[in-house]
């Protein structure tokens, strides 16, 4: 398991080394009003889906990884490629999982 936070539409990377069965992400750009977004995406890094996702134009997220360069993308471009392999989680205020 995979879990990458965000807290700005800067781009998210990942070692070109890593690996995973499910990777989550959580979108913290409200954190500090305490409100959290989590997805999930049930694709491993192995995954042929995932392999194929475009860092660029020209190159894949497989390309990085061959290259031993960190593939980087944001998670806004990430959830347009995968649109139907993203499942929103949680939603909500921070307290609401404490309690």
């Amino acid at each position: 398991m995979e879990v990458k936070a965000f807290s700005s539409n800067g781009p998210t990377s990942f070692g070109p080394n890593e690996h995973w069965n499910y990777i989550y992400f959580v979108d913290a750009t409200k954190y500090k009003s305490k409100y959290f977004i989590v997805y999930e995406i049930k694709l491993s890094s192995d995954n042929m889906i995932f392999l194929n996702i475009k860092m660029n134009k020209n190159e894949t997220f497989k390309d990085h990884c061959k290259q031993k360069r960190r593939p980087r993308i944001c998670f806004s471009e990430l959830k347009k490629q995968l649109k139907k392999y993203i499942n929103m989680i949680f939603k909500g205020y921070i307290d609401q999982l404490i309690s």
